[in-house]
């Protein structure tokens, strides 16, 4: 049986390009029966995170919203249309998460369970912070041509128009960075869930959820709709 002693390590390790990386704050375990100091492989997983975000001077959470917007998954171009697709992949990605690495292994964002699915409750902030930093572009689209994405044009097209998400050049040169420190496991399951969820409308999105993690069935009982307000909160 393993008990917490209260004490952190560091540990130095090699990234995944191989290079010197040092990991901090990793609580230590003692093994009642040997007296062994031990720490946990998720928590590992987690400093990995923090030593990344500290690295580019970025929020946890901006790892693996930065590498959603950037995994390849041979669209024209690397954008996300609409909230409710953005927010549903990263629920998914922390699902498939959780069943490769286990549960409670990554640094992710707490999921609210509201009417329109789950939801990642600081994504709005994030969204918003990215777009103040350069990072990403919010506009929108209509009749297949780019409009600037202002409250005004919002109400004026909200009928007719989408809102969508892409990284800058500032942003794309981040995300890349981001992505290769990341494992080809993670790498793999973000375009998995970006495949396919890129296009799968409102009504086919809430059975998806409601038939694999049936949890939620009680909660998600309304189709996502798409607000101005949701997107740059």
């Amino acid at each position: 049986m393993l008990t917490l002693t209260g004490e952190k390590t560091s540990i130095k390790v090699l990234d995944v390009k191989n290079k010197k990386a040092e990991l901090e704050d990793i609580p230590l375990y003692r093994e009642e029966d040997t007296g062994d100091e031990l720490y946990l492989f998720s928590d590992l997983i987690k400093a990995d995170e923090r030593r990344i975000a500290k690295k580019y001077g970025i929020s946890e959470y901006n790892i693996f919203e930065l590498a959603l917007l950037y995994a390849d998954v041979k669209q024209r171009k690397k954008a996300i249309r609409q909230k409710f697709r953005f927010n549903k992949m990263l629920f998914y990605i922390e699902k498939k998460f959780e069943e490769e690495y286990g549960e409670d292994s990554f640094l992710f964002d707490e999921m609210g369970a509201a009417r329109a699915g789950p939801i990642p409750v600081h994504l709005g902030e994030d969204i918003k912070d990215l777009n103040e930093k350069k990072y990403i572009e919010i506009y929108l689209v209509r009749d297949g041509k780019k409009i600037s994405g202002s409250k005004e044009n919002w109400e004026k097209f909200k009928h007719t128009a989408s809102i969508e998400c892409i990284l800058t050049r500032k942003g794309h040169r981040l995300a890349k960075e981001i992505w290769e420190e990341l494992d080809i496991r993670m790498k793999e399951i973000i375009v998995e869930v970006k495949e396919d969820l890129m296009y799968i409308d409102t009504e086919l999105l809430m059975q998806k959820v409601h038939d694999e993690y049936p949890e939620y069935r009680k909660n998600y009982t309304e189709n996502d709709k798409e607000t101005f307000e949701e997107f740059l909160m």
